[in-house]
């Protein structure tokens, strides 16, 4: 496979209202290398066979131990896409690797149940997910949840990737309810899937997305887009362009700016250079959310 130059930045926040941060993110622009990242960092390295990997997880605020459930998440990522634990088929085909990154939600979503099984102080801990594992120059992209993926280009502009597992989502997609109501809808923030829920096995869902040169694929906790709307990150991603770090700080900083409520994490990817030309955005589509 030929080589794609790849930047990637992730930085979380504690924001102003929280007393700890419940989000966890872990990045790897090679996982050939094993080399990850959990803190806040920008690498870069050319894509390696096995690709690169993002992910994304936001403990539930409003339940027991978030955090530990959003950490369980991201190190069983890490486990499971590194060296020795992966099968070399899981990156042989597309829809391979769509599997794999069910596969692998599903084991978080059973040792976050386990924990809870064995740890009963924890009861009731819960995450949402987002995952993107890059390879052969496209973006295979996992959620379960309120946390997004997005892809920007300067040509294109900014388009979500994703689609909120939120009952109000539901409700917007039935036309049972418009976004203007939907903004002061009592429920608007109650989540229908997630890991660690008692009630139901994991359902992520999966999309792909072949990557151009110039793009930028971004991955956030919903602490970001409950306070800035797609303009005002679009602004932020076209002025910090091909610098993710610095877009990483930039986007956080607003949303502190704008009230900082919840924990904010941002991760990006940057494709420099091997993308695929005159890439298909068939995927890409304007969610209709009230942010």
């Amino acid at each position: 496979m030929d080589n794609m130059q790849i930047k990637i930045a992730a930085e979380t926040n504690i924001g102003l209202r929280r007393s700890n941060n419940e989000d966890r993110f872990a990045i790897c622009p090679s996982l050939a290398a094993a080399n990850w990242e959990t803190q806040c960092a920008e690498v870069s390295l050319p894509d390696q066979t096995d690709g690169a990997m993002i992910v994304v997880a936001d403990g539930m605020g409003d339940m027991n131990a978030g955090e530990v459930a959003a950490d369980i998440t991201v190190q069983t990522f890490i486990k499971y896409f590194s060296p020795g634990y992966m099968e070399p088929s899981a990156a042989e085909t597309d829809e391979n690797g769509m599997q794999y990154l069910k596969v692998v939600s599903s084991t978080a979503d059973r040792r976050i149940k386990q924990r809870v099984y064995d740890d009963r102080t924890t009861w009731g801990m819960g995450t949402t997910l987002v995952a993107a594992w890059v390879f052969d120059k496209k973006a295979h992209i996992a959620w379960c949840g309120d946390s997004r993926a997005y892809l920007y280009n300067p040509q294109m502009g900014l388009k979500q990737l994703t689609r909120d597992h939120l009952y109000i989502q539901e409700l917007l997609d039935s036309g049972r309810i418009d976004a203007f109501h939907a903004a002061m809808h009592p429920g608007r923030k109650r989540i229908t899937r997630y890991l660690g829920d008692d009630r139901q096995n994991v359902r992520p869902d999966t999309t792909l997305l072949p990557l151009a040169t110039g793009d930028s694929l971004m991955l956030c906790s919903d602490g970001l887009t409950e306070l800035l709307d797609d303009e005002s990150i679009a602004k932020l991603l076209l002025q910090y362009n091909a610098e993710p770090r610095e877009a990483c700080s930039a986007l956080i900083k607003a949303a502190i700016e704008a009230g900082g409520n919840d924990n904010i994490t941002v991760a990006i990817l940057y494709v420099e250079a091997g993308g695929i030309e005159n890439a298909s955005r068939e995927n890409t589509e304007s969610v209709p959310f009230f942010g």
